[in-house]
């Protein structure tokens, strides 16, 4: 009987410590198993929140792609010769790229700007055509603009010049137009000298030229540290032909656009007139030749395209002001 007693004791106590074993085991084998199924998923996730965070701050520097810039630095490096033919074909590929954003930036983070800059100073007119426009590309981007600004005497100099061909002269005021959009250039464009070479070229506003210089006027007028420049220079005697009604309607509107500009400026902050003078400026062609101004405009409320008749109601309301 005492053998039977301790035989059933013993199988108890062995399944209970098997069974204990097996879910220890088991345990251990699942637990094991979730930990390593977590950790590449939590690796994945760090490694990828790494890689958006060095992106987003890629993209808010505007920095270009490795293969990009390799790509930019190479061509910039093919400019440094004197073949005529290689460099229009290159600088025409550089323009290319720069008609984008990623491009503009690519250039400028692989130092090119400088170098483009100087090719405006080379003898050939074919290469400054090229020059210029790839820099007319380039002053899209603000970023660009306070490099780039140092070559707006040399382009107002090739666009004056009638002895440069016209595809020159048209590509240095595409680039003064586009330099002039965002207000980083103005201690350029307010030197007297600036002025009076884009009043010449706008002329009575019938060419070409004289329409794109008509454009960089406008975008001055909406730079206060132009302004007062603009305020004080000398009205040219051709100007109030700009307002005759045969021009095209959006010559009119950017004439009158440039005069919203400038009496807002005067409204805003009341500035010294200097009608007493034998010449006239801006500033007191909104005094003194009032009358003349407000005939003209008068006109033109009457012109039949919508967009002018309301720029011109809109300045002559600003005619009556104090």
């Amino acid at each position: 009987m005492a053998a039977p007693m301790s035989f059933f004791p013993r199988i108890i106590i062995g399944a209970t410590t098997f069974t204990v074993v097996v879910a220890g085991a088991l345990y251990l084998y699942y637990r094991s198993r979730y930990i390593f199924k977590r950790k590449p998923s939590d690796t994945v996730s760090a490694s990828t929140s790494e890689q958006h965070l060095a992106k987003d701050k890629s993209r808010a520097l505007g920095s270009p792609n490795t293969e990009r810039e390799i790509s930019v630095v190479s061509l910039i490096k093919l400019l440094d010769t004197n073949d005529e033919s290689q460099l229009c074909k290159v600088l025409t590929t550089i323009a290319n790229k720069a008609a984008f954003t990623e491009g503009q930036n690519a250039v400028w983070f692989a130092g090119g700007l400088p170098v483009i800059i100087r090719l405006l100073g080379r003898d050939s007119d074919r290469v400054r055509t090229c020059t210029a426009s790839c820099i007319a590309n380039l002053s899209l981007n603000s970023h660009n603009q306070p490099v780039l600004k140092a070559c707006i005497p040399t382009l107002l100099s090739l666009s004056t010049d009638p002895l440069h061909t016209k595809g020159l002269r048209l590509a240095s005021i595409q680039a003064l137009v586009n330099l002039s959009v965002s207000g980083r250039c103005g201690e350029y464009f307010s030197q007297p000298s600036a002025l009076q070479s884009l009043f010449e070229l706008l002329g009575d506003g019938s060419s070409s030229l004289g329409q794109q210089a008509l454009r960089v006027l406008v975008n001055l007028s909406a730079d206060e540290t132009v302004v007062p420049a603009l305020l004080s220079f000398e009205v040219p005697t051709d100007f109030a032909s700009l307002l005759a009604s045969h021009h095209p309607p959006e010559s009119l509107l950017r004439t009158l656009s440039f005069l919203v500009n400038l009496r807002r400026a005067i409204l805003a902050t009341p500035v010294r007139t200097t009608s007493e003078s034998a010449s006239q400026d801006f500033s007191s062609l909104f005094t003194g030749g009032t009358r003349a101004l407000r005939v003209a405009v008068e006109t033109l409320m009457h012109h039949g395209n919508a967009d002018v008749e309301q720029q011109a109601r809109r300045l002559l309301v600003m005619l009556s002001g104090p």
